[in-house]
């Protein structure tokens, strides 16, 4: 995402200005008098931390070791007397249909090459190392925004393009900086930008980006740089397939530097007049003619350019809400919009009725494995019900799923089911005016007592209600499911120090699908618990409870390869990992029990 090869520009340039943050906030004090603000985008942080610190994604999310290193990251800053704002994406897909598109389809390739690659011996983390893709796993997000939380941080999921909140949120308010990745934010007019990309978090130095050296070698106005992106290629035009010569012959050279001359000498010659940041459509027209070759060009053009013009928004949600009517189903969701200010998938529900699912660890050549988006579109369903039960007129979810290659191509829409128990209303299920009725709704959700549920040990209740979920849905052994009940059940006695000093031979391609298929039920049943005012309390809702890919994997193997008992495997990892404590085993083995008969009521 980004320029195309503008960081190799800038690298050869020596636009890469290598920088110590606790100096850069001494300078930003005493020349601002004000505390100093860090702008960050979120969803970039978290690749930089998986690897930075070589935490292994595939085998189904190491949260706990991801929750230790970024509790650390905050605290770092937090000791300068540095503010960090977060900014997570909402439905992007909104924004460029064709680049997510584009994008997605890149990453399916990339998780079939992985899978084959495992399959065909290679040992897991080998693979990650040398991968193409890194793909997060699931619930990362709910992690993330309870640490948040915890350490006091804001948050904002962002209703317009993140990228262009985040800069304008930089420009506005004279923040010290954005913490990010993406060159995109070289071209905005905006603050400067600290590069996540090789930064030392035991020195606490970053790279920043010199903006200045940039426009000196290439001779440009600040003015003209969105044309100069829009050109070398970024997430509109790079998402268009031109195949003409004479586009390509811009980028036959190898050199970096000399190609991105050229296109800024072109530029240069052009001699255009831009006011207010905007061109006139017919040297628009022109540039689609001259340089790509296709007049259809333009409208992709003008998008790109829009892009990084940036204007006060207003009030974005009055925007966006703009074509409701209703009165009180606007008031609703400006009373959610508040209330869940940190969750995107509700406020792209409520306000654009459109889901939007993420890239996940499947192999769609391969049938064992049932799809997660067709497994779990009846629960989703129903949580669209609890959702939109108050919503007047047409009900309806348009929903951007990865379940195939194909599917990328256009969006489902679906019908929310909605409950058959009596529903007091969104503000009233949010702010537990009624517990009753919220256990009820769940019950009904589940087709379960609600009695039942609530008696149930709730630190358990979402990996037990998930298992339940799937039992019928998908053909998996009698022993896989006892692997995942004993590992949900034991990642309490684990630290992160421990799940880490996990070794593993040589895992194969099922567990890790079964054990991605299993999260992915977890975070829908998590989203459902949320809605019914967190019924279960955030802390013993976290995943990083009840969720480790590594214990997951390792539990399978000894089973599967070693076929052993349960005893034997609860003897095997208390004298391996931690300390041989009988109570703790006839615990693990009691609850072990109350899961097996939650899931076969």
């Amino acid at each position: 995402m980004g320029v195309s090869y503008l960081y190799t520009f800038m690298k050869n340039i020596e636009a890469l200005r290598k920088v110590s943050i606790s100096e850069e906030a001494d300078r930003y004090k005493r020349n601002e008098n004000k505390s100093p603000v860090i702008a960050v985008d979120g969803i970039n942080l978290i690749y930089s931390l998986y690897s930075y610190h070589h935490i292994p994604w595939a085998y189904g999310g190491q949260l706990k070791e991801y929750m230790g290193h970024f509790e650390c990251f905050i605290e770092s800053f937090q000791r300068e007397g540095i503010d960090l704002f977060f900014f997570f994406d909402g439905a992007n897909v909104m924004f460029n249909i064709d680049g997510w598109i584009k994008r997605k389809r890149d990453t399916v390739k990339e998780v079939h090459e992985f899978f084959d690659k495992i399959e065909n011996g290679l040992g897991v983390e080998k693979v990650e190392t040398n991968a193409n893709c890194l793909v997060l796993p699931k619930n990362i997000l709910a992690i993330t925004i309870f640490v948040l939380k915890q350490k006091g941080c804001k948050v904002k999921i962002t209703l317009n393009e993140c990228d262009r909140e985040l800069a304008l949120f930089g420009r506005e308010n004279n923040c010290m900086g954005i913490l990010a990745t993406d060159t995109d934010f070289i071209i905005y007019d905006t603050v400067k930008i600290y590069s996540t990309k090789n930064m030392n978090l035991s020195e606490m130095s970053f790279y920043v980006y010199d903006k200045n050296k940039v426009q000196e070698k290439l001779m440009l106005k600040s003015s003209e740089l969105p044309l100069f992106a829009s050109l070398v290629g970024n997430d509109y035009t790079n998402s268009t397939d031109l195949n003409n010569n004479s586009y390509k012959k811009w980028f036959n050279q190898n050199d970096t530097v000399k190609r991105f001359c050229g296109i800024a000498d072109y530029i240069r010659r052009l001699n255009l007049k831009i006011h207010n940041g905007r061109l006139f459509k017919n040297d628009i027209t022109k540039i689609s003619r001259d340089f790509f070759r296709e007049e259809k060009m333009a409208m992709i053009l003008q998008e790109s350019l829009n892009f990084y013009h940036l204007r006060s928004e207003g009030n974005g949600l009055d925007s966006i809400m703009s074509g409701i009517s209703d009165y009180k189903w606007r008031s609703i969701i400006k009373m959610l919009y508040k209330e869940f200010s940190c969750y995107s998938n509700y406020l792209d529900i409520l306000i654009r009725h459109c889901y939007q699912d993420c890239i996940s660890l499947q192999d769609f050549t391969l049938s064992d494995i049932p799809v997660a988006a067709k497994v779990l579109k009846p629960l989703r369903e129903r949580w669209y019900g609890i959702l939109l039960y108050e919503k007047p007129g047409l009900k309806k979810v348009t929903e951007w799923l990865i379940d195939g290659y194909e599917s990328l191509a256009k969006p489902k829409e679906v019908s929310p089911q909605f409950p058959k128990v009596h529903h007091p209303g969104l503000i009233s299920l949010i702010r537990g005016h009624n517990k009753e009725a919220n256990w009820n709704l769940l019950g009904d959700t589940f087709n379960l007592n609600p009695g039942y549920l609530k008696n149930f040990p709730l630190d358990l209740l979402i990996p037990a209600l998930s298992f339940r979920y799937l039992k019928d849905k998908v053909i998996i052994h009698k022993w896989e499911v006892n692997a995942l009940i004993l590992s949900a059940i034991l990642v309490r006695y684990f630290n992160a120090r421990q799940l880490r000093s996990i070794k593993l031979d040589q895992v194969k391609s099922r567990p890790i699908r079964l054990y991605n298929l299993v999260t992915c039920s977890f975070e829908v049943v998590l989203q459902i618990s949320q809605v019914l005012a967190h019924l279960i309390p955030d802390e013993l809702a976290l995943p990083s409870n009840y969720q480790d890919g590594k214990l997951f994997q390792l539990i399978y193997l000894l089973s599967l390869d070693d076929h052993m008992s349960l005893k034997e495997i609860l003897k095997y990892l208390f004298d391996s990992f931690l300390e041989n404590n009988n109570k703790n085993i006839e615990t693990s083995m009691k609850l072990f029990g109350l899961v097996s008969s939650f899931i076969d009521k």
